[in-house]
């Protein structure tokens, strides 16, 4: 952890007299008299350009408990608990479109109940002298939002299908405006007070979490708040403070850090370019590296909610000059999250630290608000409702309480001052955003602290670097694959793929399991040869297909130890088709599913012999099937190519072997009988094929063994799978996972998949790297194209960009997800006719799908240049799951050349430390 501004600990009395001073100052400054609130460069002001900061919580539920008078005392308990503790900001919902409990039933038509609830909730603000900021409309589908808008629209008979045609439909666009106009213009039935004439509001905040599936780049948003907030300011007269709402995302534009992203993805906003915008007088991030990361461990969340923090007070304060606010942080405390409230109350902490840091030295973060204020259930009947993971009671939680109190008092302290004043003391020579003054005070505490920082950072840094080189040897496991320099297997070290002498390879690869089907038939070859030379002039270098066929029609195995040769030469050729075109194979061998015979025929073909099996998952368990399928693995394996002559043992063209295409069992949830059978089957592949890389198939389902996140599965079920357990089970060398969140999650919303997206790719990274220490590849991946389900190619080729982005942002930082497939590549029907009976609605035909076409090959591109690379470095660079193999390292390469490899080892460790001092130096003192 990062060294902490130590808050002081007042005493009762100073308790006392700090709560009646805060209390006399939060009445005047945020009732009628105190005036409306302003900006200053980076500060907040009033009366005068006096400084005020803001302790704040959100509340979005305030409207719709106050809409009902019987209520009502709810709203003035939150209030009355929250200007207790200091708290002089409350965020709010001043809209709710549609649905049950609407504001707006329709477009332009209001609920008068809700509109004076929504008065009631600015009177009693304004009572207990605490701000409002109001927010607009969501992101989110949650009390309507621009979905709602969307299908007013469309039902209104305009031509929209999206939500995110929210941003660019006029008609919609006018329908957010008069919204605009109404909730401006309203004249307050308890107050008398129009509101854009109450100083009680502190800003209007234009939508709830802006983001854009439909433009990553950001454009839509940008234009759609260029527009809106100039608007706002025009109804409001100008008297209020607008912002636009976003999270902090980044995006392309010019300063911004989209690498900070969480999982380095986009969101369709831009932070720089979107606060700067006409119209938005201040910035917001939102904090929940728990769930944005998840899966993550606490250290990994702390390390970035001090890079995402630091990140944007240092653009806010260089590129925008105005106010920073975190609008909403918290942490989840459902049970599956594993935080309780000791742990959120530690992340409070830490957030108004570094809140408290920066307004005390004036810098741009002057404020929060944490998500979200509750009471007690017995305050008003509902309220257990309302709970979602995050809720704050402070009657229940005293700590919280108190962490939030004295925040409150610390900033209150701070209130007051002259704006101009504190910007003049906070220019310093060298630079404008220095941390620690050097030179103020000769040798200081101040001083020694990061010099025994730096001291450890470098003994850190020289014993990865240097000494772990020199350590002893870590074997790996007997049954990894042991591959001599330059014979072209495939090999694993760490979490990376290695060949010819440790360098890295990475993979961007597709599946196309009719590959063999299609070569059986000479008069069809054509396709293969084809596919192979669309893919390889696109830069994909890998291929995963079946080498299995069971039963059928069109059989490679039609019973027990019975071969078509047909189709094993279709085979061969698609295997020496492969090596042509220097494209890596991955063979699977048979299927958990029907198509093309699977476990169920299997478990035909013994009870037809006699034997006494009812159910598919039998499979798994008889010996008479067991015997079966490694009858079909030896058969495999040990075929010599008709077309090249080596045995596909002996072929490094054939990168791995997969037991089975997506094993699950219902018979058993546990994922025993998996496991069992991958713990028997993975060995005896190795018996008759120590060369190859062997992987179980597995589509990341985690079970309910230690380290298994069970409730990120979706709808939280199980699929008879352990994904940490089942892959580290001898004779396995790499771990699966596959993607579908559309069809997984189906009816969900885009943002509810892209959310499983992140935390299904970000756990089971962080599994594959803390428990597993392999390399892991997403072998399927995908996005329905069927017109039922209303996605079109701009949404999958988007999907195909935040899945390649997580791919290279792994890669390129020595992560253990290193490669992937997507579902699947076909033809167009004109090269060979039938292929248009292959589509599925997941095929990316690359002649008619020209951006998809381009995605992948700029990914292919992007990993291809990452290849090469010496496989130790990048493990010691990533994690602590590193393998030290100096002396096979010097061994690839002449007597001659050891020398020289010493010294570029030598050369390449100074200037990384080098730029790891200077890093270490801007981060801690001259940045934030």
């Amino acid at each position: 952890m990062a060294a902490m501004t130590v808050r002081p600990r007042p005493g009762a009395a100073a308790i006392i007299i700090a709560a009646v001073v805060f209390g006399a100052a939060a009445a005047a400054a945020g009732g009628g008299d105190g005036g409306m609130v302003g900006v200053d460069g980076t500060q907040f002001v009033v009366e005068g350009g006096r400084t005020i900061y803001f302790s704040g919580f959100n509340a979005y539920w305030l409207m719709m408990m106050a809409s009902d008078p019987a209520r009502r005392a709810a709203v003035v308990a939150a209030f009355t608990q929250a200007s207790a503790r200091g708290l002089n900001l409350a965020r709010t919902w001043a809209f709710s479109d549609g649905g049950d409990q609407p504001l707006q039933s329709s477009p332009g038509v209001y609920d008068e109940a809700m509109f004076q609830g929504l008065d009631f909730v600015i009177a009693e603000a304004r009572r207990h002298g605490i701000y409002l900021l109001l927010c607009l409309t969501n992101n989110f589908d949650d009390f309507g939002g621009k979905r709602q808008y969307v299908r007013w629209a469309a039902d209104a008979g305009h031509n929209l299908t999206a939500g995110d045609d929210f941003f660019t439909s006029s008609v919609v666009k006018s329908y957010y405006k008069n919204h605009v106009k109404a909730v401006v213009t309203r004249v307050n039935t308890v107050t008398g007070v129009a509101y854009k004439d109450d100083p009680t509001i502190f800003a209007w905040e234009l939508m709830n979490e802006p983001r854009c599936d439909a433009d990553p780049t950001g454009g839509m948003v940008q234009a759609w708040v260029e527009e809106m907030a100039p608007y706002v300011k025009r109804v409001d007269g100008g008297r209020h403070l607008v912002t636009a709402g976003l999270e902090g995302f980044y995006g392309d534009g010019e300063h911004e850090s989209k690498e900070l992203n969480p999982w380095g993805i986009y969101y369709g906003t831009n932070y720089v370019a979107t606060h700067r915008a006409a119209g938005v007088d201040f910035a917001t991030i939102h904090l929940y590296p728990d769930v944005w990361l998840w899966g993550s461990t606490a250290d990994e969340q702390a390390a970035f909610f001090r890079n995402w923090t630091r990140s944007h007070v240092h653009a806010t304060a260089a590129f925008l000059g105005k106010p920073l606010l975190v609008t909403e942080y918290g942490k989840f405390l459902w049970k599956g999250g594993g935080a309780n409230k000791t742990q959120r109350n530690y992340f409070l902490d830490v957030v108004l630290d570094a809140i408290y840091a920066s307004a005390s030295r004036g810098g741009p973060l002057v404020g929060g608000a944490f998500w979200q204020l509750l009471l007690n259930d017995d305050v008003v009947a509902g309220m257990d409702d309302l709970r979602d993971g995050y809720e704050i009671i402070l009657a229940e939680d005293s700590r919280a309480a108190s962490i939030i109190g004295e925040h409150s008092e610390q900033l209150a302290s701070l209130n007051g001052q002259d704006a101009e004043a504190l910007r003049r003391r906070r220019r310093r020579p060298a630079s404008s955003h220095q941390k620690t003054r050097f030179g103020s005070g000769g040798d200081s505490d101040a001083l020694r602290l990061p010099r025994t920082l730096l001291i450890r950072f470098i003994s850190s840094f020289i014993q990865d670097n240097f000494l772990a080189s020199f350590s002893l040897v870590q074997r790996p496991p007997p049954w990894r694959a042991a591959v001599a320099p330059g014979d072209g297997m495939v090999a694993v070290d760490g979490t990376q793929f290695v060949v010819d002498c440790g360098r890295t390879i990475f993979f961007s690869g597709f599946n196309a399991y009719w590959l063999m089907m299609m070569a059986a038939d000479p008069a069809l070859r054509g396709a293969v040869a084809t596919a192979f030379q669309q893919a390889s002039a696109h830069g994909l270098n890998l291929a995963r297909t079946w080498a299995f066929s069971d039963g059928g029609d069109q059989p490679l195995q039609s019973s027990p130890g019975v071969y078509n040769e047909t189709m094993f030469q279709g085979m061969d050729f698609v295997i020496a088709e492969a090596r042509r075109h220097g494209i890596y194979l991955l063979l699977c061998l048979t299927n958990n599913f029907d198509n093309f015979g699977g476990k169920r025929q299997y478990v035909r073909w013994a009870r037809d012999a006699g034997h006494n099996l009812t159910a598919d998952d039998d499979f798994f368990t008889s010996t008479v099937v067991k015997s079966y399928f490694k009858n079909h693995v030896k058969t495999v394996l040990t075929r010599v190519n008709t077309l090249t002559g080596v045995v596909y043992k002996d072929d490094p063209t054939i990168f791995a072997w997969e037991l089975m295409n997506e094993p699950r069992c219902y018979a058993d949830p546990t994922g025993a009988m998996v496991q069992a059978w991958v713990e028997e089957m993975a060995p005896y592949v190795k018996r008759v094929d120590g060369r190859h890389l062997v992987t179980p198939g597995l589509e990341g389902f985690y079970g309910d063994g230690e380290h298994e996140s069970k409730e990120l599965n979706p709808w939280g079920i199980y699929y008879g799978t352990n994904y940490v357990a089942t892959h580290r089970a001898a004779g396995v060398d790499f771990a699966t996972i596959h993607l579908y969140p559309d069809v997984w999650l189906w009816g969900s919303t885009a943002d509810e998949q892209a959310a499983f997206f992140r935390n299904w790719t970000l756990s089971h990274i962080d599994a594959t790297a803390a428990y597993l220490g392999m390399p892991l590849l997403v072998t399927e991946y995908g996005k329905f194209l069927w017109k039922e389900v209303g996605a079109n190619k701009a949404q999958r080729n988007y999907f195909l960009d935040l899945v390649l982005d997580a791919i290279y942002a792994s890669a390129s930082r020595g992560g253990p997800l290193v490669g992937g497939a997507f579902w699947q590549l076909l033809l167009d029907d004109d090269i060979v006719a039938g292929m248009d009976s292959l589509r599925d609605g997941y095929e990316i035909i690359l002649a008619e799908d020209s951006r998809a076409a381009s995605i992948i090959g700029e990914h292919s591109e992007q990993l291809a240049a990452l290849n090469g690379q010496d496989a130790d470095v990048l493990c010691r660079r990533a994690s602590s799951h590193r393998k030290t193999r100096l002396g096979n390292s010097l061994s690839c390469g002449g007597g001659g050349d050891t020398l020289e490899l010493l010294l570029r080892m030598v050369l390449a460790c100074f200037v990384s430390l080098s730029r790891s001092i200077s890093s270490f130096i801007v981060q801690n003192f001259i940045l934030l």
